[in-house]
């Protein structure tokens, strides 16, 4: 949670101005921030911390319509 804000910006920076220089070769990186950021949404959610994961939610959001790393891992990492 102390590193949210950080987080957060990573994603929006990669999910508006580097989409287009995402590619294959990004793919572990965008898999290692997923996971990194699911992991704070499961703690958002065990601290009754909404706005942290409603903002978690929207950067998935923005990753599945810009089609930023393994969509189909994304879906089930958040199955899980």
């Amino acid at each position: 949670m102390p590193y949210s804000a950080l987080i957060f910006e990573t994603c929006k920076e990669i999910g508006t101005n580097l989409k287009e220089k995402i590619c294959d070769n990004f793919s572990q990186f965008t898999d290692t921030l997923s996971s990194i950021l699911l992991r704070l949404y499961d703690q958002a959610i065990s601290d009754k911390n909404k706005e942290v994961s409603n903002k978690c939610l929207d950067i998935w959001d923005v990753f599945f319509e810009n089609r930023i790393g393994r969509v189909m891992a994304l879906a089930k990492a958040i199955e899980r």
